[in-house]
C-alpha cells in the first residue's frame, strides 16, 4: 500500500526530475499528470497506480497521442515489455516509469 512517507518521497523525486508533472490523489489512485516532449512533438502523460496496490504493482502510463500502435495494452496504457525493464517495488518509483515512457518517446516518436 502507498504510505504517506512513500508518497512524499515520490512527489519530491518527481518534482526534482520532472517538474512539469503535477501530483494527484483521486478515486483511490495516486499519480502524476503533465507532459513529455518527444523528438517531434509534445505528449500528454498520465501515470497512475491504485493506492492499495502500489508499489507492489507497477503504475500504468497513458499518453496522448500514441507515437505508434504496437506497444499499448487494450486499456490504453503503455506496455513496458519492449524496454526490458522489470518493475521492482523496493527500488522503482513513479518517476522510473516516466523515464521508461521518455525512452519510449525517444525510440518511437
Amino acid at each position: 500500500m502507498l504510505t504517506p512517507p512513500r508518497w512524499e518521497a515520490e512527489c519530491r523525486l518527481m518534482n526534482t526530475n520532472f517538474p512539469q508533472m503535477e501530483p494527484f490523489l483521486e478515486n483511490g489512485s495516486a499519480g502524476f499528470r503533465g507532459y513529455l516532449r518527444g523528438p517531434r512533438r509534445v505528449y500528454g502523460v498520465l501515470i497512475s497506480a491504485p493506492i492499495p496496490d502500489y508499489p507492489q504493482v507497477p503504475p500504468k502510463v497513458f499518453m496522448n497521442p500514441h507515437a505508434e500502435r504496437h506497444h499499448w495494452y487494450t486499456d490504453g496504457s503503455l506496455c513496458y515489455d519492449w524496454s526490458g525493464w522489470q518493475w521492482d517495488p523496493k527500488r522503482d518509483t513513479l518517476a522510473m516509469a516516466l523515464l521508461v515512457a521518455s525512452k519510449y518517446l525517444n525510440d518511437f516518436d
